[in-house]
């Protein structure tokens, strides 16, 4: 993985692994028993239910995207979330944001009313540890979270767990493994709903799991056929949505007389960051080091200001605060460019007056046979 980016490894994912046929692009193994050269020996793949060819390679790709240890694909969304929960013993307490995915909330809702698990919800994930009690397992969060789009520090969140023991669980759907990785933040489970970035719409959710005790603890999962073709285009997708968005800034920024680099660079730090998702610091510069080069060095000094920092923080703690460059650009739209010659006021004629519109009559006989005229 290191000697190749990803985009390659997600194109070349799975081909020239079938070596009794050759085949160059991975085939979809549809079978639902396999046969065994001889008694007592395997190829690997007994029943469809426990392994498949097909499903394999998507499971590889996903642990090799996350940086994690084993990927695991399930049949639906919920299946993973109920898998990822499955490790724990009954009785265990978690700690949940509270903007959650509707369907992960309820499900959540279905398991303290039956006793099984218990929750505590916080606003914040940062502010974890007074919602910690004895029994507490694990940390569950959403990092961009649906449908507020809020924004966790993960690293910060994984920090605090591990001083309790505690496992980190990161829902990663929004990100992908190509924006944001958890594990590599200290995170220990990540689940992704397949439907939205990751492969294709025949994939509902994927799970990576990583630093478990024994892989057969969460190897529970039951599910139809998998096809991680749609993996190949994930880095495109991903990539080019935020390469548009940049450039759409960036010529929002041109459109407003923003010319310089620093100009610029001012302008679209402020829209990334009044975003939904509020992005941090790090974040910010890394789409200016993907995107914009050009911008990346002027961005990494503005955002080096402590002034601009202040106002960041502001800002993404819900204050309504404007940074500096925004009012110029409000100062600016009220002065007329310098370059261009007020062109001259035409004196338009009045319109002519409309003549009154003819009324017309119609006569109406009535049952007593008189006449009656009408306006029409």
């Amino acid at each position: 993985m290191e000697s190749i980016s990803i985009q390659s490894y997600l194109a070349q994912l799975g081909n020239r692994k079938d070596p009794h046929t050759g085949a160059v692009s991975a085939p979809i193994y549809l079978s639902t028993a396999y046969g065994h050269p001889g008694l007592g020996q395997s190829t690997g793949y007994d029943y469809t239910r426990t392994a498949n060819p097909t499903r394999d390679i998507l499971q590889e790709g996903l642990a090799v995207l996350e940086n994690g240890v084993q990927g695991f694909a399930t049949s639906s969304g919920m299946s993973a979330i109920q898998l990822a929960f499955s490790i724990f013993p009954a009785n265990s307490h978690f700690v949940a944001s509270r903007d959650l995915y509707g369907g992960s909330f309820r499900y959540f809702q279905d398991m303290e009313k039956k006793g099984f698990y218990s929750f505590t919800y916080v606003d914040d994930p940062i502010d974890i540890t007074s919602a910690i009690q004895d029994n507490t397992a694990a940390v569950y969060i959403e990092t961009p979270t649906n449908p507020l789009m809020k924004e966790t520090d993960i690293a910060a969140v994984a920090e605090i767990a591990k001083k309790h023991g505690l496992l980190v669980i990161v829902d990663n759907t929004f990100y992908t493994p190509l924006l944001q990785r958890p594990l590599d933040l200290g995170a220990d489970i990540v689940v992704h709903s397949a439907t939205k970035y990751a492969p294709d719409d025949s994939i509902d959710m994927a799970l990576d799991m990583y630093k478990t005790k024994d892989r057969e603890e969460v190897q529970k999962a039951v599910d139809r056929e998998m096809r991680p073709k749609g993996m190949e285009h994930l880095a495109p997708r991903v990539g080019q949505t935020a390469e548009n968005e940049m450039a759409y800034y960036k010529a929002q920024a041109q459109v407003n007389y923003r010319t310089s680099p620093e100009e610029q660079a001012e302008y679209i730090v402020e829209k990334l960051v009044k975003k939904p998702t509020k992005m941090n610091l790090e974040t910010i510069q890394k789409r200016f080091d993907d995107y914009q080069p050009e911008l990346s060095e002027t961005c990494r000094k503005y955002l080096a200001r402590s002034d601009v920092q202040r106002t960041i923080q502001d800002i993404q703690a819900g204050k309504l605060v404007r940074m500096k460059h925004a009012e110029q650009s409000e100062l600016r739209k009220t002065e007329p460019r310098k370059d261009v010659p007020k062109e001259k006021e035409v004196q338009k004629e009045p319109a002519p007056e409309k003549a009154p519109a003819k009324r017309h009559y119609i006569k109406v006989r009535r049952p007593s046979g008189k006449e009656k005229d009408r306006g029409r």
